[in-house]
């Protein structure tokens, strides 16, 4: 993901990519010799050169890297989850809000052209009935530093917020652990306050990848095949496509990150909303036994 970033930073017309730091210098100069500009192996050479930083290592390390730059004033997008644990989102937070320096969380998908045009059908008001959400990918031969609660299950609990799907966020849903869930499989089914359900499933073990979301309404069905960016609408009149962009995610959130820096809107997730979606993954993690 670090790659893809330095490349979006790249090619942006609203910044200059001043430096790429990794802690493997090796890494660090290839990369910074792919895109014309400086390596380097520690964040201490930054802090004077840079007005923001976009931080893509490991989920346990994201406090550590983030917090001094928040602390100088640097603005920071970091991958998500916003943090390991609920205690390090906090301080997170914390010095965010005590310097007044932007920070946000990359849930990529709220800039999924899918999930943009879905939101806009949604924005009419509607009472949801449920949601089926499925994230299923291929194992893969690399290192996992979460589990699959945390790595794919997080960005469809964002949605139901970011989509304003529910908005209680101060009463936690029933928590209902639908099969055994490890370290790269899980399946939960929330019930909220109103009776209104939610049945998530990811898993990095299967054969093929699937990733799809229906949203059933009062009125409507709503359903997104994110792997051919397909949405369709069904209701009695019956069933009709919508146009959905080709847009890229990556870009057109961190040209939201930018607006946020300078004080514009943006739906590039917060610390609150960031530390919401942690939290609920939390429980669901508690509930299915799962521990990093």
């Amino acid at each position: 993901m670090g790659r893809h970033h330095v490349r979006a930073c790249a090619d942006s017309p609203d910044i200059d990519l001043v430096a790429v730091c990794d802690s493997d210098t090796r890494i660090a100069g290839s990369v910074a010799a792919e895109f014309g500009c400086a390596a380097t192996g520690g964040l201490h050479t930054l802090a004077e050169n840079i007005d923001i930083a976009v931080i893509a290592v490991p989920t346990p390390a994201h406090a550590d890297v983030a917090l001094p730059l928040l602390e100088t004033g640097i603005a920071c997008l970091i991958e998500k989850p916003i943090a390991l644990t609920l205690g390090d989102a906090q301080r997170l937070e914390t010095a965010a809000k005590a310097r007044g320096t932007p920070l946000r969380i990359g849930h990529i998908e709220r800039f999924n052209p899918a999930i943009t045009a879905l939101r806009d059908l949604l924005a009419g008001g509607h009472t949801l009935k449920r949601v089926t959400a499925r994230r299923l990918n291929p194992a893969r031969d690399r290192i996992y530093d979460s589990d699959a609660v945390l790595d794919l299950m997080i960005h469809d609990l964002d949605l139901l917020w970011f989509m304003n799907l529910r908005d209680d966020t101060h009463r936690k849903p029933e928590i209902s652990i639908q099969s055994s869930a490890d370290f790269h499989n899980a399946a939960v089914t929330l019930v909220f306050p109103d009776g209104a359900e939610a049945s998530l499933s990811v898993s990095r073990e299967t054969v093929s990848p699937r990733r799809d979301l229906v949203i059933e309404t009062n009125s409507h069905t709503y359903s997104v095949d994110f792997t051919s960016r397909r949405v369709t609408e069904s209701s009695g009149d019956g069933q009709r496509d919508i146009s959905v962009t080709t847009a890229d995610a990556l870009r057109a959130q961190l040209a939201a990150f930018v607006s946020a820096v300078r004080g514009d809107t943006s739906d590039v997730a917060d610390a609150t909303a960031a530390t919401h979606a942690l939290t609920l993954a939390q429980a669901i993690r508690d509930a299915a036994g799962v521990s990093t």
